[in-house]
């Protein structure tokens, strides 16, 4: 396999250097025939192992074979461990609470419509700034982070600030 890439490559480098047509088709014809020798050595030797023709090295040069079979040796059985009895508590489900910053822990504010938010003045002069700047990205980023928002209401009043319609 390794004579075919060498020879492939060869020929594809033939190809690619500049001679005459005439020394290009020659160098094409023996590389085609090359490839085709090799192809055929390759699919001779296939069709010899499956054949049963190809045999594995035998005699002093071949590398022995190890007898990895378990020895096994009789000896007493112990009984299987029996599981002890648990005694713990069974598990109480505990009230799944969600904490999000800036919003309240009922599962109906989770879910709820971007809102607007009042920002102190540095901040919405630092948010209209950005926004003024066509970075928005940075806008809302800056608000989630000071405020402690999500993305949705920081993009809502972002957005707000610059007279841009909410999405």
């Amino acid at each position: 396999m390794i004579v075919f890439a060498v020879l492939l490559t060869a020929w594809l480098v033939s190809r690619r250097v500049k001679v005459s047509p005439a020394r290009q088709e020659q160098i094409g014809r023996r590389a085609e025939q090359r490839i085709q020798a090799t192809v055929q050595a390759v699919q001779q030797e296939e069709v010899e192992r499956n054949s049963g023709g190809w045999r594995p090295p035998s005699g002093p040069e071949a590398a022995p074979t190890p007898n990895i079979a378990p020895r096994i040796q009789a000896t007493e059985v112990e009984p299987p461990l029996q599981p002890s009895p648990v005694t713990a508590e069974p598990l109480q489900p505990s009230p799944v609470t969600a904490e999000v910053p800036g919003e309240a822990a009922n599962p109906a504010a989770l879910h709820s419509a971007p809102q607007q938010l009042e920002l102190p003045a540095e901040l919405r002069a630092r948010a209209l700034e950005l926004m003024e700047q066509n970075y928005e990205v940075g806008a809302v980023r800056l608000v989630c982070d000071e405020m402690g928002v999500g993305i949705l209401d920081a993009q809502k009043t972002v957005r707000t600030l610059a007279g841009l319609p909410t999405l």
